[in-house]
């Protein structure tokens, strides 16, 4: 029994003074690219902590992935060497680098796209002949080629990358990009369905949508349908438009789902201050607020104000807003005010205003 103890004991002694040994040093050779002080900013291992196995291993995997993602696919990083002092408390290590060659994209060749040229989808990439890979560029690449698409009327392109590999030519390695692009065809709206609106009447919301039949759209078309309906004040949801197919007639319509707001709120406070003598009357005091967002679902607005403060001094507020006057993109507002105060003094204002929009927005 002792001596199975006495061999249990030699057994775990390596592995207690390992995990107690510090790192005294830590050596990088054969790197240019990158100097020592950069390569030693993405270890987690250093000078005078524990020396941790596992967690070296995933330094030098830190490293490899820095190094390719800078263009060096080829780099080699050796086993390190690990030099201990003579009772294992300390140990240096030296890591062997060789970078190889940087490759460069050499080509980038699309397949699939009629509607726009090769030229015009390279110019709107990151991505660049000669330039360094990055797949945080490459997914914005595709990203900027669908909104060229979008704008150009193709909201439903796919374009995805069909193969990344590394050719070689005149003893030069070089990557070559395929991306594949499936057009479909140009939408044009025939149909609008609309959602929601129980109160509000379909010509309010048709209005501010502003396509005509067979007309095509882009993302941005549908994001300024969203914020032409929330501008309204009227809807306390409006949904990003979608597009739909109609499988029995073909035809592409588009769906608007609203969810009606409250259109009409009061809120307000009434006192009544009783007679101080025989001779006065009692008189009431308050706020009241009345607001009509949405008359008969016309988009109408009116907003009435009463405020008596004391007996002397009342105000009277009335605003009335018209959209599209007579089926004209004008909006005219009207406002009246008026204040009695001390009877001796009464002040009235009166606005009539005219807006129109000169963009979607």
């Amino acid at each position: 029994m002792p001596s199975k103890l006495i061999i249990l004991l030699l057994f775990l002694l390596p592995s207690f003074s390992l995990s107690q040994t510090k790192i005294e040093k830590i050596e990088i050779e054969g790197n240019s690219f990158l100097d020592d002080d950069e390569i030693l900013n993405y270890f987690v291992s250093k000078k005078d902590q524990f020396l941790n196995i596992l967690q070296l291993d995933a330094d030098l995997k830190s490293i490899r992935t820095v190094y390719k993602n800078n263009g060096f696919l080829f780099i080699e990083i050796n086993q390190p060497e690990i030099i201990y002092n003579t009772d294992s408390t300390y140990a240096g290590i030296k890591i062997k680098i060789n970078e190889n060659e940087r490759v460069s994209i050499g080509e980038i060749i699309f397949s699939g796209n009629k509607v726009i040229t090769t030229n015009e989808l390279l110019s709107v990439m990151n991505s660049k002949k000669n330039g360094i890979l990055e797949n945080s560029d490459l997914n914005n690449d595709l990203n900027l080629i669908l909104k060229l698409y979008e704008e150009k009327g193709y909201p439903f392109v796919k374009a995805k990358i069909e193969d990344i590999s590394v050719n070689k030519t005149n003893e030069k390695n070089f990557i070559s990009i395929k991306i594949s692009i499936v057009e479909n065809s140009r939408l044009k709206i025939n149909e609008i369905k609309i959602t929601g609106n129980e109160i509000t009447n379909k010509n309010v919301i048709d209005r501010e949508v502003r396509i005509n039949k067979d007309s095509t759209v882009t993302m941005e078309t549908l994001e300024n349908i969203k914020y032409r309906l929330e501008r309204l004040g009227i809807f306390s949801s409006v949904s990003l438009p979608k597009v739909y197919i109609n499988k029995n007639s073909g035809k592409t319509g588009l769906l608007i789902e609203v969810k009606e707001g409250n259109a009409n709120t009061f809120d307000g406070i009434l006192g009544y201050v009783p007679p101080a003598n025989e001779s006065e009357t009692g008189y009431f005091t308050g706020l009241v607020n009345l607001s009509f967002k949405n008359i008969f679902g016309t988009g109408r607005k009116l907003d009435l104000k009463y405020q008596q403060e004391v007996r002397e001094t009342q105000e009277l507020e009335f605003r009335y807003l018209e959209p599209y006057f007579f089926s004209f993109p004008f909006n005219i507002s009207f406002d009246f005010l008026q204040r009695i105060q001390d009877s001796t003094y009464t002040r009235r204002r009166i606005n009539l205003k005219a807006d129109y929009n000169l963009t979607d927005k």
